[in-house]
């Protein structure tokens, strides 16, 4: 599991906002982090986020089953 900064926390929750109107959820606790939505997210956030993650961090995006929650590796 790949761990980041609140700062850059804070540039992608300002990107998917701006991009898609999508409030992205940030959670931290343990030694985890993991990223959820409040609705289950469509394949065009889907692959826009495994995109910008790989280009911009250098990690993969994991979904969950429901698509409302990722990590990242």
């Amino acid at each position: 599991m790949k761990i980041v900064t609140y700062q850059n926390v804070l540039v992608m929750k300002k990107a998917v906002s701006g991009k898609f109107g999508l409030y992205l959820h940030f959670h931290d606790g343990c030694g985890s982090q993991y990223f959820s939505f409040d609705a289950p997210i469509n394949e065009e956030v889907q692959e826009w986020l495994k995109d910008y993650f790989r280009a911009n961090w250098n990690c993969n995006v994991k979904f969950t089953p429901s698509c409302m929650e990722f990590t990242l590796e």
